[in-house]
């Protein structure tokens, strides 16, 4: 794509493809100085087909405040602004950024003259009060070396479940927040990452985190509690945390106290604490799912250790035909005003309730002509009426049983369908 005699202006939205002539074109590619100048363009969408961006392609675009890069398992390769002689910084250099999405991995050159920029990094170039907020997608693995360098203006930071390394100075003097939540699935944290945040006081590192590189949190001097969930201290050099840590606060797992009380880096802390009371920074841990036969699921995510009464009641005129949890059976766990007790989640849970009419201790189902009814009671399944041929499958659509029978034991608990003269039926035996 080349600039034209008319520069941009508003929103813009790169296609996935192009014709020209007739014909049919995929966009993979912007080229060099494509959009340089227009300083009228206030958004940007990157398609998920795109491939590569080229330098200078949105030189001097000083009203892009938004920009939407869209979801794709595939890297985006972006490009760099030129700078007087060798030097080259940030793609983006000028553009006053509010809202950023970034939904896939980026790749890029990091220039070590004079600096070290990404394609978003910013140095003395905004105006003040500008804030920008920042969210990355489930797509994205990895947040790479200097993407956000000098920025200064991140107000909010929403990280993907996905991402497993924080690149070398990838939020180096980037924040103005006042507290992190690393995600669980960062494993390593890379040299000078959030070196020189000076707003931060809250930090908190996921369980699966392995190690902090050199300075990873150096200059951070507001920190006063860090909050680390990984049960093995991290491997962490001497200057990760190069301030006063005397006066920090470390809350580790309670079975891990002594291990970081004798580690280097973490045993340096002012107090080192057990995790605990109120403090649930990864809300989402487990799910528990109730399951609803033949309509859906309703779920809901909670804390480890969670303790939740489920209070389970029939509407007037049916029973509770089944409870389980988990595939067992816990009818008799309900209490007699209709409670179950969860005790404390460590893992997803499933839930599975089944209701049928008390005024018949069967459950009987039939088709919209009435010429054929199926009667389940207990493990017996009964064919009432006039048919010709009948299968028995289970949930999975395997066949069990064909052929013309008017009554059928089945012995395994689980969800059937029975097919009669091409009408289905579907039911639970308990």
């Amino acid at each position: 794509m080349q600039n034209e005699d008319s520069p941009y202006e508003g929103n813009l939205v790169i296609p996935s493809t192009a014709h020209f002539e007739g014909k049919e074109y995929q966009v993979y590619q912007i080229e060099e100085q494509a959009f340089s100048n227009c300083t009228g363009l206030t958004s940007l969408t990157i398609p998920a087909s795109l491939k590569s961006i080229k330098n200078d392609s949105f030189e001097n675009c000083t009203g892009l405040s938004k920009i939407i890069i869209e979801d794709s398992n595939e890297p985006l390769s972006i490009g760099r602004r030129s700078g007087s002689g060798t030097s080259m910084t940030s793609l983006f250099y000028y553009a006053p950024l509010v809202e950023l999405y970034i939904g896939r991995n980026l790749t890029y050159y990091v220039n070590g003259n004079g600096g070290f920029y990404g394609p978003f990094s910013q140095k003395n170039t905004l105006e003040e009060n500008v804030e920008l907020k920042v969210q990355f997608g489930n797509y994205v693995t990895e947040i790479p070396s200097c993407l956000f360098a000098y920025r200064g203006n991140i107000s909010k930071l929403v990280f993907g479940d996905n991402i497993t390394s924080i690149g070398a100075s990838a939020f180096n003097q980037s924040l103005l927040l006042t507290s992190i939540v690393i995600p669980e699935s960062v494993e390593t944290i890379g040299t000078n990452a959030f070196y020189g945040n000076h707003t931060l006081k809250d930090v908190v590192l996921g369980a699966n985190l392995k190690t902090i590189n050199a300075y990873a949190f150096s200059a951070c001097s507001g920190i006063t509690s860090v909050y680390c969930y990984a049960v093995e201290p991290p491997t962490a050099n001497n200057a990760a945390y190069s301030y006063d840590v005397m006066h920090t606060r470390l809350r580790v797992p309670a079975e891990s106290l002594d291990k970081y009380k004798s580690s280097t880096t973490w045993k340096e802390f002012g107090e080192v604490l057990p995790l605990g009371g109120q403090e649930h920074f990864y809300p989402s841990k487990y799910k528990i799912s109730i399951l609803l036969p033949d309509n859906g699921i309703i779920s809901q995510k909670v804390n480890e250790g969670t303790n939740l009464t489920l209070n389970i009641q029939p509407t007037s005129g049916w029973t509770i035909h089944s409870f389980r949890v988990n595939g067992v059976e816990r009818l008799s766990d309900i209490s007699n005003n209709g409670d179950y007790e969860t005790g404390p989640i460590t893992s997803d849970v499933e839930i599975s309730a089944v209701f049928k009419d008390s005024a018949s201790s069967a459950d009987v189902y039939k088709d919209h002509t009435d010429n054929v009814s199926i009667r389940v009671d207990g493990r017996i399944v009964d064919i009432i009426g006039d048919y010709d041929f009948m299968e028995l499958y289970n949930v999975n659509g395997e066949l069990i049983l064909s052929g013309y029978r008017n009554n059928i034991e089945i012995s395994t608990p689980g969800i059937y369908i029975i097919k009669v003269d091409g009408q289905s039926y579907k039911f639970m035996i308990g």
